[in-house]
């Protein structure tokens, strides 16, 4: 994922520092390997896929900082979740339902949800050439990669779209906390 952002910043006081990003999020998912097919009228199918989407996505944050003494400065930001909605195509090669594996080339869209987070930073100058700074970031992995649902539609070979339909929603459970 790449994020192409607009910021703007204000100067408040002297010690307080404002300011806020918009833009957009990209994101390319590739993910090849073995799958057991998760619904349908060919669930528990072993197959090998080959699944591509890109998308685009609003995204956005802002922050705040302030100077508590002229060595010392704290800071807090916050980062939007990134939901996207995603198209491209699938590749799979089903095994165990036929005597010979099924090939098909599908549409397919993919939901995908990267997570929010919130980060509070401090920074400790001692002189012009040493500084001392700690952030703690909070990622909301537990609302982010709780399931990708993948779409699959236009099936290339017409035996999988007679036995599984034109269209075929795969759930993947990953349940992150």
């Amino acid at each position: 994922m790449g994020k192409c952002l607009f910021a703007l910043s204000y100067r408040v006081t002297d010690r307080l520092s404002i300011g806020g990003n918009m833009g957009f999020a990209m994101n390319y998912l590739d993910l090849q390997g073995p799958l057991y097919l998760q619904n349908g009228v060919l669930a528990g199918a072993p197959t090998i896929v080959n699944l591509q989407n890109t998308g685009v996505a609003p995204t956005g944050g802002f922050g705040i900082q302030y100077l508590l003494s002229p060595s010392t400065t704290v800071g807090l930001n916050y980062i939007s979740e990134s939901k996207f909605h995603m198209g491209g195509n699938m590749d799979a090669e089903a095994f165990g339902v036929a005597p010979f594996p099924i090939y098909s080339k599908f549409e397919a869209t993919t939901d995908l949800v990267w997570p929010r987070s919130v980060g509070v930073g401090i920074a400790q100058r001692f002189n012009r050439r040493n500084i001392f700074a700690a952030d703690v970031i909070w990622y909301d992995w537990s609302n982010a990669f709780n399931q990708v649902t993948v779409n699959l539609t236009q099936p290339s070979n017409p035996l999988v779209g007679a036995v599984a339909g034109q269209s075929n929603v795969q759930h993947l459970p990953l349940n992150w906390r």
